[in-house]
């Protein structure tokens, strides 16, 4: 070991001691995470249940599209004319479609029943689900909270006190899935025997929307209305448990929902899957800070232990 006499020597091979873990570690930190930008989706969904005929895909809260932009590959084909040489396609090219605007649920449909002292509607299959601007400033000047039972049978209302000005037309065929086994959403496991909802659109309501679950649907996932937990899952996968849910009389639950994403009825927690780390999760750094700090505390000792050492030469 006489090579170490020199502290100079030290000092480097203490560096490389902490700058190896910290770069691996980096790697592991920042290498991406699996994230999805572009909305929550479910990886395995084979082992859902869905509830009703509503809901469709589920789709993010970062108010990104979740569309693929198109089909891609080669589409232009064009056929010859007899001739040897080639030919331009004459086929015109077909104006790209715009999309169907959702139909909304018929105006007449919502003054209708805001006439009544308890307002609601029931939507049967094929019905519109979608409630547009002008209708839920007319709900909000009624001073009334409608009801309204969607065609997959699940029962959602609108207190007018909440809606804004900037309350924007969205579609409420809330898709409704019970995770027979644990199940793989947006890089979070959502444990079996859970309720995932899942509102068809992007972002901000500018309005509270409450959602009824009946007692026999909680039955349905093995879920108590005395016990059930609700749980927030974001388009990055980060799990926050909410606690606007009433539990009502009969078993049933109310949940109270202001955004698009994804929202958990389970008895334990949905669980973040690697990627990097949640809001608060201090683990996957706190390696490289211990090394650091022992690095430096050992680098310190050792400036210090020679300059005494050649004080004492003196």
């Amino acid at each position: 070991m006489a090579f170490i006499k020199n502290y100079k020597t030290i000092f480097i091979i203490l560096l490389l001691l902490v700058v190896i873990p910290v770069v691996f570690e980096s790697e592991t930190l920042f290498a991406g995470g699996g994230q999805d930008p572009g909305g929550p989706k479910n990886e395995n969904p084979g082992n859902d249940k869905p509830v009703g005929g509503g809901g469709g895909e589920p789709t993010g809260d970062d108010g990104g599209d979740d569309s693929d932009g198109g089909s891609g590959g080669d589409t232009g084909s064009g056929t010859g004319t007899g001739s040897d040489t080639d030919q331009t396609p004459t086929t015109p090219t077909p104006a790209p479609q715009q999309p169907t605007p959702p139909q909304t649920i018929p105006d007449s449909v919502i003054t209708g029943a805001l006439n009544d002292d308890n307002p609601s509607i029931k939507l049967e299959e094929g019905d519109p689900t979608t409630i547009s601007e002008d209708e839920l400033q007319a709900i909000r000047d009624s001073g009334k909270t409608i009801e309204i039972e969607l065609p997959n049978g699940v029962v959602v209302s609108i207190d007018p006190d909440t809606i804004t000005d900037g309350a924007r037309a969205i579609d409420l065929n809330i898709g409704v899935i019970i995770t027979s086994q644990a199940t793989t959403v947006n890089n979070t496991v959502v444990p079996a025997n859970s309720i995932v909802l899942a509102p068809p659109t992007h972002g901000e309501f500018g309005f509270v929307l409450n959602i009824h679950i009946t007692a026999q649907l909680l039955a349905d996932a093995g879920l108590n209305g005395a016990n059930v937990r609700f749980f927030y899952i974001s388009s990055t996968g980060v799990v926050t448990e909410q606690s606007r849910i009433t539990r009502n009389a009969d078993g049933s639950v109310t949940i109270s929902i202001d955004r698009a994403s994804q929202y958990v009825l389970s008895s334990t927690p949905p669980v973040r899957t690697g990627g990097a780390p949640q809001t608060g999760d201090y683990r996957t750094i706190l390696l490289p800070l211990i090394m650091i700090t022992l690095g430096s505390l050992g680098i310190g000792g050792l400036v210090f232990h020679n300059r005494r050492m050649k004080k004492a030469e003196k």
